[in-house]
Protein backbone atom coordinates (compact mmCIF):
# COMPACT_ATOMS: atom_id res chain seq x y z
CA UNK A 1 0.00 0.00 0.00
CA UNK A 2 1.44 3.34 -1.00
CA UNK A 3 1.76 6.03 1.74
CA UNK A 4 0.23 9.37 0.80
CA UNK A 5 2.73 12.24 1.19
CA UNK A 6 1.51 15.54 2.73
CA UNK A 7 1.56 18.67 0.50
CA UNK A 8 5.04 20.21 0.35
CA UNK A 9 3.94 23.59 1.77
CA UNK A 10 2.76 21.88 4.99
CA UNK A 11 6.20 20.47 5.67
CA UNK A 12 8.88 22.43 7.53
CA UNK A 13 11.06 22.88 4.41
CA UNK A 14 7.99 23.94 2.44
CA UNK A 15 6.91 26.44 5.11
CA UNK A 16 10.38 28.01 5.25
CA UNK A 17 10.60 28.23 1.47
CA UNK A 18 7.15 29.83 1.19
CA UNK A 19 7.90 32.34 3.99
CA UNK A 20 11.15 33.39 2.34
CA UNK A 21 9.38 33.93 -0.99
CA UNK A 22 6.66 35.99 0.68
CA UNK A 23 9.17 38.17 2.54
CA UNK A 24 11.14 38.69 -0.67
CA UNK A 25 7.99 39.79 -2.50
CA UNK A 26 6.95 42.19 0.28
CA UNK A 27 10.46 43.62 0.46
CA UNK A 28 10.44 44.22 -3.27
CA UNK A 29 7.12 46.07 -3.06
CA UNK A 30 8.36 48.26 -0.19
CA UNK A 31 11.57 49.02 -2.06
CA UNK A 32 9.62 50.05 -5.16
CA UNK A 33 7.29 52.30 -3.14
CA UNK A 34 10.31 53.85 -1.42
CA UNK A 35 12.04 54.56 -4.72
CA UNK A 36 8.86 56.23 -5.98
CA UNK A 37 8.90 58.49 -2.93
CA UNK A 38 5.55 57.13 -1.68
CA UNK A 39 7.00 55.67 1.51
CA UNK A 40 10.44 55.62 3.06
CA UNK A 41 12.44 52.98 4.92
CA UNK A 42 11.16 52.49 8.46
CA UNK A 43 14.56 53.46 9.82
CA UNK A 44 14.31 56.93 8.26
CA UNK A 45 10.65 57.81 8.96
CA UNK A 46 11.66 60.03 11.89
CA UNK A 47 13.87 62.01 9.49
CA UNK A 48 10.91 63.18 7.41
CA UNK A 49 9.60 66.75 7.51
CA UNK A 50 6.21 68.44 7.55
CA UNK A 51 4.87 71.56 5.81
CA UNK A 52 1.90 73.38 7.36
CA UNK A 53 0.22 75.90 5.05
CA UNK A 54 -2.23 78.73 5.82
CA UNK A 55 -3.30 81.61 3.62
CA UNK A 56 -4.94 85.01 3.57
CA UNK A 57 -7.56 84.90 2.19
CA UNK A 58 -8.49 81.26 2.92
CA UNK A 59 -9.82 78.95 0.23
CA UNK A 60 -6.56 78.64 -1.73
CA UNK A 61 -5.70 75.29 -3.29
CA UNK A 62 -2.24 74.07 -2.23
CA UNK A 63 0.07 72.31 -4.68
CA UNK A 64 3.39 70.67 -3.81
CA UNK A 65 5.52 69.90 -6.86
CA UNK A 66 2.28 70.47 -8.85
CA UNK A 67 0.38 67.80 -6.89
CA UNK A 68 -2.80 69.03 -5.19
CA UNK A 69 -2.70 68.72 -1.39
CA UNK A 70 -6.00 70.31 -0.34
CA UNK A 71 -7.38 73.80 0.27
CA UNK A 72 -6.78 76.22 3.13
CA UNK A 73 -9.70 77.12 5.35
CA UNK A 74 -10.45 77.15 9.07
CA UNK A 75 -7.70 74.53 9.40
CA UNK A 76 -4.30 74.65 7.69
CA UNK A 77 -3.21 72.17 5.05
CA UNK A 78 -0.70 69.76 6.61
CA UNK A 79 1.65 67.86 4.30
CA UNK A 80 3.50 65.16 6.24
CA UNK A 81 6.18 62.51 5.71
CA UNK A 82 8.30 64.55 3.27
CA UNK A 83 11.84 63.51 2.49
CA UNK A 84 14.48 66.21 3.11
CA UNK A 85 14.69 68.01 -0.23
CA UNK A 86 13.70 71.19 -2.06
CA UNK A 87 10.02 71.45 -2.97
CA UNK A 88 8.01 73.85 -5.10
CA UNK A 89 4.98 75.13 -3.18
CA UNK A 90 2.16 76.90 -5.02
CA UNK A 91 -1.19 78.31 -3.86
CA UNK A 92 -3.93 79.14 -6.33
CA UNK A 93 -7.26 80.95 -5.84
CA UNK A 94 -9.65 82.48 -8.35
CA UNK A 95 -9.19 86.26 -8.58
CA UNK A 96 -5.70 86.17 -7.04
CA UNK A 97 -2.18 85.84 -8.35
CA UNK A 98 -0.61 82.44 -7.73
CA UNK A 99 1.64 82.43 -4.66
CA UNK A 100 4.87 80.46 -5.17
CA UNK A 101 7.78 79.57 -2.92
CA UNK A 102 10.62 77.04 -3.03
CA UNK A 103 11.05 75.40 0.37
CA UNK A 104 13.85 73.28 1.73
CA UNK A 105 12.38 70.59 3.99
CA UNK A 106 14.64 69.63 6.91
CA UNK A 107 14.30 66.14 8.35
CA UNK A 108 12.30 66.03 11.56
CA UNK A 109 11.21 69.69 11.29
CA UNK A 110 7.87 71.40 10.82
CA UNK A 111 7.87 74.24 8.31
CA UNK A 112 5.01 76.70 8.81
CA UNK A 113 4.02 78.80 5.81
CA UNK A 114 1.52 81.67 5.81
CA UNK A 115 0.85 82.92 2.30
CA UNK A 116 -0.53 86.42 1.81
CA UNK A 117 -2.05 86.40 -1.68
CA UNK A 118 -2.40 89.46 -3.91
CA UNK A 119 -5.53 90.17 -5.93
CA UNK A 120 -5.32 90.24 -9.69
CA UNK A 121 -5.13 93.80 -11.05
CA UNK A 122 -8.57 94.97 -12.16
CA UNK A 123 -9.27 96.53 -15.55
CA UNK A 124 -12.22 98.75 -16.47
CA UNK A 125 -14.35 97.31 -19.32
CA UNK A 126 -13.95 99.33 -22.43
CA UNK A 127 -11.09 101.39 -21.09
CA UNK A 128 -8.58 102.29 -23.80
CA UNK A 129 -5.84 99.72 -23.92
CA UNK A 130 -7.48 97.55 -21.25
CA UNK A 131 -7.60 94.53 -23.54
CA UNK A 132 -4.05 94.62 -24.81
CA UNK A 133 -2.02 96.42 -22.14
CA UNK A 134 -0.71 93.94 -19.59
CA UNK A 135 -0.58 95.12 -15.99
CA UNK A 136 2.60 94.57 -14.04
CA UNK A 137 1.97 92.07 -11.22
CA UNK A 138 1.91 93.81 -7.84
CA UNK A 139 4.59 93.12 -5.29
CA UNK A 140 3.84 90.61 -2.58
CA UNK A 141 2.21 92.14 0.49
CA UNK A 142 4.97 90.75 2.72
CA UNK A 143 8.33 89.29 1.80
CA UNK A 144 11.25 88.19 3.98
CA UNK A 145 14.56 87.38 2.32
CA UNK A 146 18.37 87.53 2.47
CA UNK A 147 19.04 86.44 6.05
CA UNK A 148 22.50 87.25 7.41
CA UNK A 149 23.74 85.94 10.78
CA UNK A 150 26.81 87.11 12.71
CA UNK A 151 28.24 85.38 15.80
CA UNK A 152 28.54 88.13 18.44
CA UNK A 153 29.90 85.95 21.23
CA UNK A 154 29.27 82.66 22.96
CA UNK A 155 25.54 81.87 22.64
CA UNK A 156 24.80 85.26 21.09
CA UNK A 157 24.08 86.13 17.44
CA UNK A 158 23.06 89.15 15.40
CA UNK A 159 20.40 88.62 12.73
CA UNK A 160 19.73 90.86 9.73
CA UNK A 161 16.87 90.16 7.32
CA UNK A 162 15.72 92.19 4.35
CA UNK A 163 11.98 92.64 3.96
CA UNK A 164 9.29 94.36 1.96
CA UNK A 165 5.92 95.28 3.44
CA UNK A 166 2.89 96.92 1.82
CA UNK A 167 1.48 98.46 5.02
CA UNK A 168 -1.67 96.30 5.01
CA UNK A 169 -1.45 95.99 8.81
CA UNK A 170 -1.11 98.78 11.37
CA UNK A 171 2.59 99.78 11.11
CA UNK A 172 2.65 100.70 14.81
CA UNK A 173 1.77 97.09 15.67
CA UNK A 174 3.94 95.19 13.16
CA UNK A 175 7.12 93.54 14.37
CA UNK A 176 9.67 91.10 12.94
CA UNK A 177 10.78 88.27 15.24
CA UNK A 178 13.37 85.52 14.79
CA UNK A 179 13.58 82.13 16.51
CA UNK A 180 16.31 79.47 16.08
CA UNK A 181 14.72 76.03 15.62
CA UNK A 182 16.02 72.58 16.47
CA UNK A 183 15.76 69.75 13.94
CA UNK A 184 12.44 68.61 15.42
CA UNK A 185 11.01 72.09 14.87
CA UNK A 186 11.11 73.03 18.55
CA UNK A 187 12.40 76.51 19.46
CA UNK A 188 15.75 76.97 21.17
CA UNK A 189 15.11 76.81 24.94
CA UNK A 190 16.08 79.74 27.15
CA UNK A 191 16.09 82.15 24.21
CA UNK A 192 16.30 85.86 24.92
CA UNK A 193 15.47 87.81 21.78
CA UNK A 194 14.47 91.18 20.43
CA UNK A 195 11.94 92.01 17.80
CA UNK A 196 12.30 94.75 15.21
CA UNK A 197 9.84 97.27 13.84
CA UNK A 198 8.88 97.12 10.15
CA UNK A 199 7.95 100.21 8.17
CA UNK A 200 6.05 100.28 4.90
CA UNK A 201 8.20 99.60 1.85
CA UNK A 202 11.57 97.88 1.83
CA UNK A 203 13.98 97.75 4.74
CA UNK A 204 16.34 95.68 6.89
CA UNK A 205 15.44 94.36 10.33
CA UNK A 206 18.28 93.98 12.85
CA UNK A 207 17.84 91.73 15.88
CA UNK A 208 19.99 90.26 18.63
CA UNK A 209 19.36 86.75 19.98
CA UNK A 210 21.03 85.14 22.98
CA UNK A 211 20.72 82.28 25.44
CA UNK A 212 21.34 83.01 29.11
CA UNK A 213 20.67 79.68 30.78
CA UNK A 214 21.08 76.42 28.83
CA UNK A 215 21.29 73.12 30.70
CA UNK A 216 22.90 71.16 27.86
CA UNK A 217 24.39 71.70 24.43
CA UNK A 218 21.73 72.24 21.72
CA UNK A 219 22.07 72.17 17.91
CA UNK A 220 19.75 74.30 15.79
CA UNK A 221 19.27 73.83 12.05
CA UNK A 222 17.25 76.86 10.97
CA UNK A 223 15.98 80.30 11.96
CA UNK A 224 12.29 81.10 11.59
CA UNK A 225 11.61 84.77 10.85
CA UNK A 226 8.03 86.00 11.17
CA UNK A 227 6.26 89.28 10.63
CA UNK A 228 3.81 89.59 13.53
CA UNK A 229 0.73 91.75 13.99
CA UNK A 230 1.16 92.45 17.72
CA UNK A 231 -2.35 93.91 18.08
CA UNK A 232 -3.88 90.55 17.17
CA UNK A 233 -0.98 88.29 18.24
CA UNK A 234 -1.06 86.92 14.71
CA UNK A 235 1.78 85.98 12.34
CA UNK A 236 0.63 86.77 8.79
CA UNK A 237 3.88 85.52 7.27
CA UNK A 238 6.84 83.35 8.30
CA UNK A 239 9.91 82.12 6.47
CA UNK A 240 12.45 79.49 7.54
CA UNK A 241 16.14 80.04 6.71
CA UNK A 242 18.74 77.31 7.03
CA UNK A 243 21.33 78.11 9.73
CA UNK A 244 23.19 75.31 11.49
CA UNK A 245 24.54 76.39 14.86
CA UNK A 246 25.80 74.87 18.12
CA UNK A 247 24.68 76.45 21.41
CA UNK A 248 26.82 75.38 24.36
CA UNK A 249 25.62 74.65 27.88
CA UNK A 250 25.88 77.75 30.05
CA UNK A 251 24.64 79.29 33.25
CA UNK A 252 23.79 82.94 33.72
CA UNK A 253 25.80 84.77 36.41
CA UNK A 254 23.78 84.88 39.60
CA UNK A 255 22.39 88.17 40.90
CA UNK A 256 20.47 88.61 44.13
CA UNK A 257 17.98 91.35 43.23
CA UNK A 258 16.07 93.07 40.46
CA UNK A 259 17.38 96.62 40.16
CA UNK A 260 17.83 99.56 37.79
CA UNK A 261 21.46 100.50 38.38
CA UNK A 262 22.44 103.34 36.05
CA UNK A 263 21.39 105.62 33.23
CA UNK A 264 22.82 107.70 30.40
CA UNK A 265 21.08 109.66 27.63
CA UNK A 266 22.00 111.24 24.31
CA UNK A 267 19.89 113.73 22.31
CA UNK A 268 19.69 112.37 18.77
CA UNK A 269 17.31 114.99 17.36
CA UNK A 270 14.54 117.34 18.60
CA UNK A 271 12.18 114.35 18.45
CA UNK A 272 14.52 111.52 19.58
CA UNK A 273 16.32 110.63 22.81
CA UNK A 274 18.61 107.60 23.06
CA UNK A 275 18.67 106.05 26.53
CA UNK A 276 21.02 103.36 27.92
CA UNK A 277 20.07 101.65 31.20
CA UNK A 278 22.13 99.22 33.29
CA UNK A 279 20.28 96.69 35.42
CA UNK A 280 20.35 93.39 37.29
CA UNK A 281 17.64 90.77 36.84
CA UNK A 282 17.25 87.48 38.73
CA UNK A 283 15.04 85.78 36.15
CA UNK A 284 12.17 85.31 38.60
CA UNK A 285 9.61 86.46 36.01
CA UNK A 286 10.94 84.35 33.15
CA UNK A 287 13.48 84.95 30.39
CA UNK A 288 13.05 86.50 26.98
CA UNK A 289 11.05 89.34 25.45
CA UNK A 290 7.83 87.33 25.74
CA UNK A 291 8.17 87.52 29.54
CA UNK A 292 10.10 90.68 30.43
CA UNK A 293 11.35 93.85 28.76
CA UNK A 294 12.75 97.28 29.64
CA UNK A 295 10.68 100.45 29.16
CA UNK A 296 11.74 104.09 29.17
CA UNK A 297 9.36 107.06 29.43
CA UNK A 298 10.15 110.80 29.22
CA UNK A 299 8.24 112.67 31.97
CA UNK A 300 7.20 116.31 32.19
CA UNK A 301 7.43 118.37 35.40
CA UNK A 302 3.91 117.28 36.41
CA UNK A 303 4.95 113.62 36.18
CA UNK A 304 2.95 112.98 32.99
CA UNK A 305 4.48 111.38 29.91
CA UNK A 306 5.48 113.72 27.09
CA UNK A 307 2.51 113.56 24.69
CA UNK A 308 2.80 111.41 21.57
CA UNK A 309 6.04 109.70 22.58
CA UNK A 310 6.81 106.01 22.59
CA UNK A 311 9.94 103.93 23.09
CA UNK A 312 11.58 101.11 21.16
CA UNK A 313 14.69 99.13 21.88
CA UNK A 314 17.28 99.19 19.13
CA UNK A 315 15.78 96.18 17.37
CA UNK A 316 12.69 95.88 19.62
CA UNK A 317 11.62 96.49 23.21
CA UNK A 318 14.48 96.92 25.66
CA UNK A 319 16.22 93.55 25.90
CA UNK A 320 16.49 92.19 29.45
CA UNK A 321 18.73 89.19 30.14
CA UNK A 322 19.17 87.20 33.32
CA UNK A 323 22.07 88.59 35.34
CA UNK A 324 23.63 92.04 35.02
CA UNK A 325 23.50 93.92 31.74
CA UNK A 326 22.68 97.06 29.79
CA UNK A 327 20.03 97.82 27.21
CA UNK A 328 19.62 100.76 24.82
CA UNK A 329 16.30 102.29 23.77
CA UNK A 330 15.10 105.17 21.62
CA UNK A 331 12.30 107.45 22.86
CA UNK A 332 10.62 108.95 19.80
CA UNK A 333 8.07 111.77 19.44
CA UNK A 334 5.89 110.94 16.46
CA UNK A 335 3.67 114.04 16.16
CA UNK A 336 4.30 117.81 16.06
CA UNK A 337 4.08 119.95 19.18
CA UNK A 338 6.51 121.36 21.76
CA UNK A 339 7.07 119.86 25.22
CA UNK A 340 9.78 119.75 27.85
CA UNK A 341 10.70 116.66 29.86
CA UNK A 342 12.65 116.83 33.13
CA UNK A 343 13.23 113.13 33.85
CA UNK A 344 13.24 109.62 32.40
CA UNK A 345 11.59 106.69 34.15
CA UNK A 346 13.09 103.26 33.36
CA UNK A 347 11.32 100.04 34.36
CA UNK A 348 11.70 96.30 33.95
CA UNK A 349 8.21 95.16 32.95
CA UNK A 350 6.73 91.68 33.39
CA UNK A 351 4.16 90.50 30.86
CA UNK A 352 2.41 87.65 32.72
CA UNK A 353 1.07 89.01 34.94
CA UNK A 354 1.60 92.44 33.42
CA UNK A 355 3.19 94.97 35.76
CA UNK A 356 6.30 96.83 36.83
CA UNK A 357 8.97 94.62 38.41
CA UNK A 358 11.33 97.44 39.34
CA UNK A 359 11.57 101.11 38.31
CA UNK A 360 13.82 104.10 38.80
CA UNK A 361 13.53 107.74 37.71
CA UNK A 362 16.58 109.71 36.55
CA UNK A 363 16.80 113.50 36.03
CA UNK A 364 17.29 114.57 32.42
CA UNK A 365 15.94 117.72 30.73
CA UNK A 366 15.05 117.79 27.03
CA UNK A 367 13.00 120.09 24.82
CA UNK A 368 10.85 118.14 22.34
CA UNK A 369 9.47 119.41 19.06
Amino acid sequence: MNETKPPFWTTIPGFLTGSAALLTAVGGILLTLSQLGIIGPLSTRSQRGTIIVESTPPGAVVYLNDREQGATGSNPVTIEDLKPAHYDLRLSKAGYLDWRRQLEVVGGAQHQVFAVMSQLPSTSPGAPGAANTPSAPPRKAIDLRDLHVDALGENEIGVKVAYSYDGSFDPAAVRIVATPLQRDGQPLPGLVGQHATASKGEGTAVLKLAVDDLGSTVDTSSIRVCMVDMSRKHSPYCEDFRDQRNWVASRAPAVTENAILGFSAQDISPSELQVTVSYSYTGDHGAGERHVYMSAVALQRDGEQVPRTHFEGLGGPGLVRIGAGTTTMLINKHAPGSSTSVSVRACIIGREPFGEIVCRTFPHTKRWS
